[in-house]
């Protein structure tokens, strides 16, 4: 259990710092009508993701999590970085300032170089998906901007 829960942090991490610097995974678009990626929802608004690759499942589940809870992924990820005082104000600066001191950029880099070529398609196509529609939201945030945005005054990051 312990070894799980030490996987699942470092992949939040990893992903993280992919999403906040999409020049680190290679960034394949997702493109409609070729169809490399294809997402369903049921009648519950469950997301059923269909690919040829495992680039192009995970594009589309971190697309689909970046549809249905933005706010959420840009708290997680600025929780994992120590930046949530720079959207909440000074009452997060000791948080932060305890995150930082125990991650740093180059250790979450340094965890994804020891991943294998099968896994590193998982993270990258995750972090892709995320900032794809992260994109889309900037583009057009009178439509697209979940409403946590504009309560706390400030708009996802890349």
């Amino acid at each position: 259990m312990m070894k799980r829960t030490v996987f699942l942090i470092l992949a939040m991490l990893l992903v993280s710092l992919l999403v906040s610097n999409p020049e680190s995974a290679d960034a394949k678009p997702w493109n409609k009508n070729h169809r490399t990626v294809k997402i369903i929802r049921d009648n519950y608004g469950v997301p059923h993701i269909y690919a040829k690759d495992t680039y192009g499942l995970f594009y589309g589940f971190g697309y689909a999590i970046a549809t249905d809870r933005l706010f959420e992924m840009e708290m997680a990820k600025r929780t994992v970085l120590g930046t949530v005082s720079e959207v909440l104000g000074a009452d997060y600066i000791d948080f932060d300032k305890g995150i930082r001191s125990n991650y740093t950029p180059a250790f979450i880099r340094q965890q994804y170089e020891a991943l294998s070529k099968k896994q590193k398609p998982i993270f990258e196509g995750y972090a892709a998906g995320m900032n794809t529609r992260i994109q889309e939201v900037l583009a057009k945030p009178d439509t697209l901007l979940p409403k946590q945005f504009s309560d706390y005054g400030f708009l996802p990051s890349l």
